[in-house]
């Protein structure tokens, strides 16, 4: 069961989100009210994610905290806040916080932003190490990647993606049920990240997923019946690996 610790010092605020976060299948570790006694919490409990209140009791704030957690700790942390002030975002968005949640939020808000965080975290962290198979049962989710679209993030496996194209400085992802998405990505980046053998480049701007193609000639490919144009420097290495099956 994934822990979450909360760093909030409005007691009833925080007896509150341990209720949600119970409710929604979590575990609470205790919570905590000051910058000292999270440090004290983390290293005694050893949450899987932190929710921190910006506004802290004590001389310290949230974003002293965040400072020393980014530090010391490695462990992701949503930012929980009330307040607007622009120096105070500037602040907290040099963190790169995994979300940053708006009082009052809802459940939902709050499951959805957990997720993702916990996601997103283990994603990264799996690029960063360049191993296989980090993530623990606690992290299920290394076989897909959460895209924001109409102001919600859907969750992609990989191995429902049929095309990639690129867009400029976007790109557009197709999945095996028509729909599309995009993402803030070079084709080259995406593809680096995956590093998936059935995720194929077939053109400078295209890359498809081998599982669904279905017919190929020199000039083209055809992945669920939508047509790819074949680059040239592509050709050999496709017809190479076709070959070896």
């Amino acid at each position: 069961m994934i822990k979450i610790g909360i760093i909030e010092d409005e007691v009833l605020i925080a007896d509150n989100m341990c209720r949600n976060l119970e409710q929604l299948g979590y575990e609470c570790c205790t919570p905590c009210i000051s910058y000292s006694k999270a440090i004290k919490m983390i290293e005694t409990e050893h949450p899987d994610l932190l929710l921190i209140d910006i506004n802290l009791a004590g001389r310290k704030d949230g974003i002293d905290l965040a400072v020393e957690i980014k530090s010391n700790y490695k462990v992701p942390f949503i930012f929980l806040t009330s307040i607007s002030d622009p120096n105070i975002i500037s602040r907290a968005k040099h963190l790169e916080p995994s979300s940053y949640l708006i009082k009052p939020f809802s459940k939902e808000d709050l499951f959805a932003a957990i997720e993702i965080a916990i996601h997103n975290f283990m994603y990264k962290k799996n690029l960063e190490k360049n191993v296989n198979n980090i993530a623990s049962e606690k992290f299920p989710l290394q076989d897909s990647i959460f895209v924001k679209k109409n102001n919600n993030f859907h969750k992609i496996k990989f191995s429902d993606i049929i095309i990639l194209e690129s867009e400029h400085i976007y790109l557009e992802i197709t999945t095996i049920n028509g729909s599309k998405y995009s993402m803030r990505s070079s084709l080259n980046e995406f593809l680096e990240k995956i590093e998936l053998n059935y995720i194929f480049r077939v053109h400078k701007k295209y890359a498809i997923n081998l599982n669904y193609l279905e017919s190929f000639n020199s000039e083209e490919v055809v992945v669920k019946g939508i047509q790819i144009p074949l680059g040239a420097s592509f050709k050999g290495n496709l017809f190479h690996l076709i070959n070896k099956k």
